[in-house]
């Protein structure tokens, strides 16, 4: 998950969602629903960003049912400052939508 972070915050997106595409199955084998919702996010946050990039609403639908899961997985895990922050971003997210 931290290969995918660093290659995202080098501006490499595709590089990122190939690292994050290759590893959904291992993610969702793990019962623990922080790590599971720290995996969604950032999967999420390279989708968004693609399809903000690329004008990709595609991507931007991907991204809205990453986060979402990952509102679930904070949720269920009791942390309510990353549950607070993904609500934000599917805010912004469904913000930025109605303008394409």
């Amino acid at each position: 998950m931290r290969l995918g972070t660093v290659e995202r915050t080098s501006r490499r997106f595709k590089e990122a969602l190939e690292i994050y595409e290759d590893n959904i199955s291992l993610f969702d084998k793990i019962a623990d629903h922080f790590l599971s919702g720290t995996f969604h996010q950032a999967y999420a946050n390279v989708l968004n960003q693609i399809s903000s990039i690329e004008d990709r609403k595609d991507y931007a639908d991907l991204a809205l049912i990453e986060y979402t899961a990952a509102s679930f997985h904070y949720e269920q895990a009791g942390h309510e400052r990353f549950y607070a922050c993904i609500e934000n971003n599917i805010g912004f997210l469904l913000g930025n939508c109605r303008q394409i």
